[in-house]
């Protein structure tokens, strides 16, 4: 027996709006491969992506960029509370704000289990603001936010607990949440330890002023450097680590390049949300200017296309390719 879906009525108001905004992203994004990607990593709209780039990305263990999560709805959700801060509104207003950016989010990027997830834990973590809150020490707690996010997620849908777009959403937050500031923290104590040596030996071999100030400029670099890489390191073993007994029941493939795409992948992640979110609001004033605002973020696709496609075929050459 065959079963036919009928539509009963028209979507409601803000869904013709949401989709406004989703046709306006991918005109202002363009065409070709790299265009097609800035939508699925800026508002998870697969719909332009190419067959070949979802294989590889697959292959290269990048495929995580197309579920929107934390990452972009935390770009929405700052932008919004430093506006209205700087605005001069009240600690609740800010938090109302924020919260209807939040739902707005959702309806834009569609209500995908890993959206719904982070639309949970970003209403937990405005909890202060909307009690009135204006600074935040320490803000929530990320275990009880996740915790408490996918308790009320999964009673009232259950069907969530056999989704596997919502297990690797949870798994890889709870392997940031639990395992990122401690590695973080570690591997930057030893980095520090280490560079103070080398600081140290340097300074006996040259005294001069001119020199000393030389090597403090360069060593400030050097630090934000290391900080920068040590942040992008311990998210994405973190991340793999804790989605790796998932990807393995989902029968996915697992190979050595995933750790290095992510790290060379991480760097353009942010300017692609940043220049996708900000296109698809721009587009619905001015296609002309989306497209402009637009042209970073493909840019920045392209190269998270070009680490993809060269990962993939690294893993294919891999005698140890694991499938």
């Amino acid at each position: 027996m065959l079963f036919r879906s009928v539509i009963t009525h028209d979507p409601p108001w803000w869904a013709h709006i949401t989709q406004r905004w989703r046709d306006g992203l991918r005109v202002a994004a363009g065409s070709g491969e790299a265009a097609g990607l800035l939508p699925a990593l800026a508002i998870g709209d697969t719909s332009l992506q190419t067959a070949a780039l979802t294989d590889d990305m697959r292959i290269a263990g990048l495929s995580h960029l197309f579920a929107v999560s934390g990452a972009n709805l935390s770009i929405v959700v700052a932008a919004v509370v430093v506006l209205a801060m700087l605005i001069g509104l009240r600690a609740r207003s800010v938090g109302l704000l924020a919260l209807l950016a939040v739902a707005w989010f959702v309806a834009v990027a569609r209500p995908s289990p890993s959206v719904l997830r982070a639309a949970a834990m970003g209403a937990i973590g405005l909890a202060p603001l909307l009690a009135g809150t204006r600074r935040i020490r320490g803000g929530v707690d990320g275990l009880y936010a996740l915790a408490l996010a996918s308790c009320v997620l999964i009673a009232i849908d259950p069907w969530l607990s056999l989704s596997w777009g919502y297990a690797l959403s949870f798994f890889a937050t709870l392997g940031l949440v639990i395992g990122a500031s401690p590695l973080q923290r570690r591997l930057n104590e030893l980095a520090e330890a280490f560079g103070t040596r080398v600081r140290q030996r340097r300074s006996r071999r040259s005294s001069a002023a001119l020199e000393r100030q030389r090597l403090s400029a360069r060593q400030r670099i050097l630090t934000a450097a290391r900080r920068w890489f040590i942040a992008a390191l311990t998210v994405s073993v973190c991340a793999q680590v804790a989605v790796a007994p998932v990807l393995l029941l989902m029968g996915a493939q697992l190979s050595w390049v995933a750790l290095p795409a992510n790290l060379l992948a991480e760097p353009a992640v942010a300017t692609a949300t940043i220049s996708g979110l900000s296109a698809a609001a721009v587009s619905q004033v001015s296609p002309a200017a989306g497209h402009l605002v637009a042209r970073p973020g493909v840019l920045a696709t392209g190269w998270i296309a070009t680490v993809a496609h060269r990962s993939a075929q690294a893993a294919h050459s891999d005698p140890l390719h694991m499938t």
